[in-house]
């Protein structure tokens, strides 16, 4: 019991480890654009990424789409028979 509540304890300290920083700037035509960090999976090198409030809305608006969308049913495969005779 004491080994989990110390497992536990540890894996949330590099929350917030990277910074997780936002900060707001303007592109060439004038727009807000909200900035931060963004990670690949599996990497521990970032790259600051800006967008407008429009593009984070339509991200969002396709995020949900997609996580909504029914299911794609797939064809079933089915082993065909074993050859027979000579």
């Amino acid at each position: 019991m004491v080994c989990l509540s110390l497992v536990l304890s540890l894996a949330g300290c590099g929350a917030g480890a990277r910074g997780d920083q936002t900060f707001t700037a303007r592109n060439e035509d004038g727009e807000k654009m909200t900035c931060h960090q963004e990670y690949p999976t599996g990497s521990h090198i970032g790259r600051t990424v800006c967008r407008t409030d429009e593009q984070i809305a339509e991200e969002r608006l396709k995020s949900r789409e997609f996580v909504n969308r029914p299911p794609v049913k797939l064809p079933v495969r089915r082993e065909s028979a074993p050859p027979t005779g000579p």
